[in-house]
């Protein structure tokens, strides 16, 4: 199981599409909580739940 989500961004090919399909505001969203991020589920319920985020600072 990756440790990160450099792991697994190196390791699963659908997390890295994932993530580069992205807008950048959220790549770097994601970027801020690399330790926290370690499966493509979690890397995409926290991206839903910061784009919902009526807080956040996007594009």
């Amino acid at each position: 199981m990756p440790q990160n989500l450099n792991d697994l961004l190196k390791s699963d090919p659908q997390a890295q599409r994932f993530f580069e399909s992205l807008p950048k505001y959220a790549q770097e969203a994601v970027r801020r909580h690399t330790e926290e991020i370690t499966t493509t589920d979690g890397l995409r319920l926290f991206t839903e739940t910061f784009m919902q985020d009526d807080s956040y600072q996007g594009a």
